[in-house]
């Protein structure tokens, strides 16, 4: 009798291994928690965190873009000058011989010539300032220019030319040698078709905007 009390007592004692391995689990588990607590934490902090900046960005007025920063603005009479200094001057037009140029009628006042319009005169007081002369000829420029020279026009002393070209075309440039003329002059000689173009023009002291600004819109209507 004793002998079976004793062997049930033997019985009920815990096994030491399981207790340790029950205490091992809870102890994974009390960390797995708190690990699951504290990204749980961390996700909710988070979305707290997105859902502000986003409350914040909806009441946040849109900036409205004025149309200065979209569309240029409209060119300015003056803007316009600046682009184009010759958009307001007068056109002159010889329809007989084929030819058309601007001019400042401020400056200039034009002078045609009443034979045949052959010539065309800018003048600025007694002096001309741009001229266009035309000779009907079917030689080649070299050849019109040295029987000019052969009649006294263009002495060496005076004037040195050079090869060149005017608005695309082939042309002869004819320069006044410094100290030589009393108004130094330049002066291209152009052909178009059976026609010779001689475009002379004066260099107002060492500013030539103007001129420069008028051979720039000649043009050849033919």
């Amino acid at each position: 009798m004793e002998q079976q009390f004793q062997s049930t007592q033997q019985e009920i004692v815990p096994n030491p291994v399981v207790v340790k391995q029950n205490k091992l689990l809870v102890i994974i588990l009390s960390i797995l928690l708190s690990l699951s607590a504290l990204i749980a934490g961390f996700f909710a902090y988070q979305t707290q965190k997105l859902v502000k900046e986003l409350t914040l960005l909806r009441t946040e007025p849109t900036p409205t873009t004025t149309s200065e920063s979209v569309v240029s603005p409209e060119l300015t009479f003056e803007q316009d000058k600046t682009l184009d200094p010759t958009a307001n001057w007068k056109t002159y037009t010889n329809t007989q011989n084929f030819y058309s140029f601007r001019y400042p009628d401020t400056v200039y006042s034009i002078q045609e010539s009443a034979q045949n319009a052959e010539n065309a005169r800018l003048l600025k007081g007694p002096v001309y300032h741009f001229e266009v002369e035309v000779t009907q000829i079917t030689d080649s420029i070299e050849n019109w220019f040295k029987k000019e020279k052969n009649n006294g026009q263009f002495p060496d002393e005076a004037f040195v030319s050079s090869q060149s070209t005017f608005q695309n075309y082939p042309a002869l440039l004819i320069q006044s040698i410094p100290g030589a003329l009393e108004y130094p002059t330049d002066i291209f000689i152009v052909k178009n078709k059976n026609r010779i173009y001689k475009i002379a023009f004066t260099k107002e002291g060492s500013d030539k905007t103007i001129v420069n600004q008028i051979l720039s819109t000649f043009k050849f209507t033919n």
